[in-house]
């Protein structure tokens, strides 16, 4: 997991970019050749536009189009779970709000997948 400050956006254009910003995280790591990355999001329409980006609005179809170019170098899935069932994450990114470092948290999940949430 990781928390990063992405400015004054919406709420969607948050969970985008940090979206790219996994993608580009794990794209730059040692896991790249051997593991799996696995987005999860609480958000079904981010989902949708990341399994088909001619489905995202325009405004957000730049943010979309990008992360799929990182992700296109390695395997990668995209997973719907209710905000409730990951509260972590969802505490994260709220005390990531007015955050000045980046925090970055690895774990392995399953023993053959990296998540970054």
């Amino acid at each position: 997991m990781f928390s990063k400050a992405v400015g004054t956006v919406d709420a969607t254009s948050a969970e985008l970019v940090a979206f790219k910003e996994a993608c580009s995280l794990f794209g730059n790591s040692s896991w790249v050749k051997s593991k799996k990355l696995i987005l999860e999001t609480d958000c079904v329409l981010i989902a949708e536009w990341l399994n088909r980006p001619n489905s995202a609005p325009t405004v957000f179809r730049l943010l979309v189009e990008e992360s799929l170019r990182i992700c296109s170098n390695f395997s990668w899935d995209i997973r719907v779970v209710p905000r409730c069932a990951n509260e972590t994450t969802d505490k994260l990114a709220k005390s990531g709000i007015g955050r000045l470092a980046p925090l970055v948290w690895r774990s392995k999940r399953n023993g053959d997948s990296v998540g970054f949430t």
